[in-house]
């Protein structure tokens, strides 16, 4: 018996936060998860596009706008 312990949640109550288009993006996408893609530099808007990122943030005011709109939109 193993020590490890797993909660159960619903996809749509989670989202992914991560700086990764490899990894953090194109892993939330195959898990079907929404995605906030954290980028203080570069082009934000191409890559979004072209990765089909949920959201897009390049400060933490940014990333703070993004996560309060997505939890008054009633998801969670």
């Amino acid at each position: 018996m193993s020590n490890s312990k797993y909660i159960i949640v619903l996809k749509d109550t989670c989202i992914v936060i991560g700086d990764s288009l490899t990894s953090d993006m194109l892993g939330a996408q195959n898990a079907s998860l929404t995605s906030v893609w954290f980028m203080p530099h570069g082009d934000i808007d191409s890559e979004k596009e072209k990765y089909n990122i949920d959201y897009v943030a390049s400060s933490y005011e940014e990333l703070l706008k993004v996560l309060s709109a997505w939890a008054e939109s009633g998801i969670i």
